[in-house]
């Protein structure tokens, strides 16, 4: 079911979890005893759907069963970013944003989904700007679009991520796409923020032409 799936994305991502806190997470409209049965419903079908007991209880909290092995998009991400903080690595910085291709569970209406959903997003989102400064300031014009285009996708109102890109088509030797570059986002400020763009934008725009 769409709840035993959810249920075990949730146990991926915080892996300990109290009895309490399942309920508060999925359930919070109904009693104690109602969430209960609903909690150990979801727990069969997905201990069926995985041919093993997936969730495991030690009187006071539950965890992953350790022999339940997954590979989970969401830990390969984080994992990723973990190692550039370490080492600064631009290739764990990309390989990071190569693993986010959309929101997470976006079938999924419940709180915790959507605080979940955004600190992704955002977490990408600051990925996407620190890997295209950096392959901005290598020359790698080429890598620093693909990087932009992803961050746009993400976030089409932010007008350094225009401006970036505009500069890394000129750079590449791309001038008519930094142009059209700038119209798309004279387009987008003002459908998306009923704004234009700022002195800075425009500059770089003349000094494209």
């Amino acid at each position: 079911s769409v709840t035993a799936r959810q249920l075990l994305f949730y146990m991926l991502i915080h892996n300990v979890r109290s009895r309490e806190q399942i309920f508060a997470d999925f359930w919070p409209e109904l009693s104690a005893q109602k969430a209960k049965t609903s909690f150990h419903t979801t727990k069969f079908r997905l201990n069926r759907a995985l041919g093993m007991d997936a969730i495991d209880f030690d009187g006071q909290l539950y965890t992953l069963h350790p022999d339940l092995q997954v590979w989970f998009d969401v830990a390969s991400f984080r994992a990723s970013l973990s190692a550039w903080r370490g080492t600064q690595d631009v290739d764990a910085l990309e390989r990071a944003t190569a693993l986010y291709s959309g929101d997470f569970l976006t079938d999924c209406y419940s709180d915790w989904c959507g605080v979940e959903r955004e600190a992704l997003r955002m977490q990408c989102i600051e990925a996407l700007e620190a890997l295209a400064e950096r392959l901005l300031g290598r020359r790698q014009y080429r890598r620093a679009v693909h990087a932009l285009r992803q961050a746009l996708t993400l976030d089409p109102n932010r007008e350094a991520f225009h401006q970036q890109l505009m500069r890394a088509y000129a750079l590449s030797g791309e001038r008519s796409t930094a142009l059209a570059q700038y119209e798309r986002c004279v387009t987008q400020l003002r459908e998306g923020l009923d704004a234009t763009p700022s002195k800075t934008t425009v500059q770089l725009y003349r000094r494209i032409l």
